[in-house]
């Protein structure tokens, strides 16, 4: 989960009210202005009991958070990484199907996850990579394969007309399962957790 904040911001010259979002990977800022800074383009961060002031090579943005600067600033100092907003921990039992890039099954095996091809009767999680809606077919076998306390990412296109979220949302509720969070998978694709519903396990 981010964080999000009523508060006054200082952007280059323009000062407004508004609200700010903390992202697992950038700040928003929306308001009579908008700005929106990735964490990879911060050059530094300071924090006092008043404001947040970020720099980047180009600008200085400054929101007056009051006591949760610090926190904020802490988030951004110490992302959480991918693995981590995914729930994977170490030990875990992990089924990867479709097609991943090497560095993500690389990022699982540093985590000292198993990996199986298919859903077994251990499985904690199933990774589905699907890049058109006909693959969105493959979660009416899944549900039918996983534990019942399993969950299911799928991991999806960012922004494609081919494969819209509320495409991913119906084939997850039409194979029988419910959505319960939404993450940012990498910067092109997007990773959405499916569950059995607690009243069929």
């Amino acid at each position: 989960m981010g964080l999000e904040a009523r508060c006054v911001a200082r952007y280059g010259e323009q000062t407004c009210e508004g609200k700010a979002h903390l992202e697992s990977d950038r700040i928003k800022f929306r308001g009579q202005f908008r700005f929106e800074i990735p964490f990879n383009d911060i050059s530094s961060v300071e924090d006092t009991e008043q404001a947040l002031t970020i720099r980047t090579k180009s600008e200085v943005a400054v929101l007056e958070l009051g006591p949760a600067s610090a926190k904020w600033a802490a988030r951004i100092r110490n992302p959480r990484g991918r693995l981590d907003k995914l729930g994977v921990k170490r030990g875990m039992r992990v089924s990867v199907q479709g097609a991943f890039t090497e560095d993500f099954v690389n990022e699982l095996r540093d985590r000292g996850v198993t990996i199986n091809a298919k859903p077994a009767a251990s499985t904690e999680i199933v990774f589905l990579g699907v890049e058109t809606r006909a693959q969105l077919s493959k979660l009416e076998r899944l549900e039918k394969a996983i534990p019942r306390n399993a969950a299911i990412w799928v991991i999806y296109p960012k922004g494609q007309p081919h494969i819209t979220q509320a495409q991913v949302l119906s084939a997850i509720r039409q194979a029988g399962l419910v959505d319960t969070k939404i993450a940012s998978f990498s910067l092109t694709h997007t990773a959405l957790k499916a569950v059995v519903p607690s009243a069929a396990r």
